[in-house]
């Protein structure tokens, strides 16, 4: 009998899971399933980076976890699903730890759906889409906002009337289930370090930086919304509020507000462009430098934060690529780690985090 957990990442067009064994760390399998609709794709692979036949409708989150399944119970007849495992962005002010999801969980989530609206939906529809697959079988929400509640009150709060704090304008901080993975491993591989205070910082497409100390939350770049903090892939990161009421007083609706932060519609990204892709193609392996776009560079970033705060940093990745791409992709992060170092920011050490694929990491690295 191969009993195991699967776990979960519901985005709004696809939908990342790994199968693990009920004492392993490692992951059994993994999967994505992307461009969920009528173009819907599905890629599984086991362990050991072998591809698993899968078939099934991908038009929707529920077909696609149906799908995996099916493909990883021809690979593993005698599979016993004991639980399965979801990443939920916003846990709210009062849930420290993961909870097992029921109706009134799943109502108090759903009131939290204006506090992320770019990612809360779709976590609970995957929820509500394994449930429906799998109604035996135990469910639990683990949330990124979780780790973030040891975070002092000082920087939990906006300077803001109270009554507001109360109504839930706080900052919450985001990405907690990678610092959580972080602080552990951080902890076995220089225990004495992680017992004082660290940055941390979760570049990727979404993108922040959190304080550490003794492996727990002090401050986050993040706060309120995933909006904040440092620019990233599309969204512009903090922003002074006189920004914004200048361009509300010359006619900025809501709707392009959105657009404005989150940076969707193609020319209102970072100085017109995606800089994430663009800092892909041009931090090149030979440490050649960017040109305007560098002043928003993500070992600039780091070296301004690590001059407020004045502690070690520890850098990680989150992308997932396939093993061809994968030692191209953290040769460009070790070119950002080099020069972070050479701007005089003391580097603990780099490594990834990723929430599908750690085989084909492990072979990047190799490579």
């Amino acid at each position: 009998m191969t009993r195991a957990v699967l776990t979960l990442n519901a985005g709004s067009s696809s939908l990342k899971v790994a199968l693990f064994s009920e004492t392993g760390d490692m992951p059994l399998a993994t999967g994505m399933a992307d461009r969920i609709g009528p173009d819907g794709v599905l890629k599984l692979k086991d362990g050991a980076g072998k591809p698993i036949r899968s078939a099934g409708d991908v038009t929707s989150h529920a077909g696609a976890i149906a799908a995996a399944i099916a493909g990883f119970r021809s690979y593993w007849p005698d599979l016993d699903l004991l639980a399965i495992g979801h990443r939920v962005v916003h846990g709210g002010a009062d849930r420290t730890v993961p909870a097992p999801v029921d109706e009134a969980l799943l109502a108090a989530l759903e009131a939290l759906a204006p506090f992320a609206p770019l990612h809360q939906p779709h976590n609970l529809a995957g929820i509500r889409a394994a449930m429906l697959a799998f109604p035996g079988v135990p469910q639990v929400a683990c949330f990124d906002t979780a780790f973030h509640r040891s975070q002092p009150f000082v920087n939990d709060t906006f300077a803001l009337p109270r009554a507001l704090y109360d109504e839930g304008v706080r900052r919450y901080g985001f990405h907690g289930l990678s610092y959580d993975f972080i602080a552990g491993t951080l902890a076995k591989t220089w225990p004495a370090l992680a017992k004082g205070r660290v940055v941390v910082a979760h570049l990727g497409n979404g993108a922040s930086m959190c304080g550490l100390e003794n492996g727990r939350s002090m401050t986050s770049t993040m706060g309120f919304s995933a909006l904040d903090g440092l620019p990233m892939g599309t969204r512009c990161g903090s922003v002074d509020a006189g920004v914004l009421l200048y361009l509300m007083d010359g006619g900025l609706t809501r709707r392009e507000f959105k657009w404005f932060m989150a940076g969707e519609p193609p020319g209102h990204q970072i100085m017109g462009n995606d800089y994430y892709g663009r800092n892909e193609r041009i931090l090149k392996p030979d440490g050649s430098q960017c040109t305007a776009e560098d002043v928003l560079g993500w070992y600039q970033i780091t070296r301004t934060y690590y001059q407020r705060y004045k502690k070690p940093v520890m850098h990680t990745e989150t992308n997932v690529f396939d093993a061809d791409a994968a030692p191209n992709w953290l040769w460009k992060q070790w070119i950002n780690v080099l020069q972070m170092r050479d701007d005089g920011v003391p580097v603990l050490g780099f490594t990834w985090y990723s929430l599908i694929d750690q085989i084909d990491w492990d072979t990047g690295l190799t490579q």
